[in-house]
């Protein structure tokens, strides 16, 4: 209910302040709390996941299903968030397909 209070003043001050209420919440607890430094960020991490390990060849195989998606399918937003998976398991691949990522989100397939 504090998202929703009509002056400012009164919702919570941060995005953190707000999380910290909402895992009180689940916890059972219903007061706001202070979050502490380092809880916000323990717990965007839980929600984004486990880091991605390096695998080359993974990240070659999802590059070319990116590929084939745009090619053949025009799925461009699929095909750029595939490729941001390679990325991520492959950095260097960053530098050959960047560009082709860029005009996917664009809706251009070159």
């Amino acid at each position: 209910m504090g998202c929703l209070e009509p002056r400012p003043e009164d919702r919570y001050p941060s995005v953190g302040d707000l999380l910290s209420a909402l895992d009180g919440c689940r916890s059972g607890r219903s007061e706001k709390v202070v979050p502490k430094s380092d809880s916000v960020s323990s717990l965007s991490k839980d929600i984004l996941g486990p880091a991605s390990t390096p695998d080359q060849a993974e990240a070659e195989a999802l590059a070319q299903r990116a590929l084939q998606q745009a090619r053949d399918m025009g799925r461009l937003i699929d095909a750029a968030d595939l490729m941001e998976e390679a990325f991520n398991k492959w950095p260097s691949l960053r530098d050959k397909h960047a560009t082709r990522v860029q005009l996917w989100r664009r809706g251009i397939c070159m």
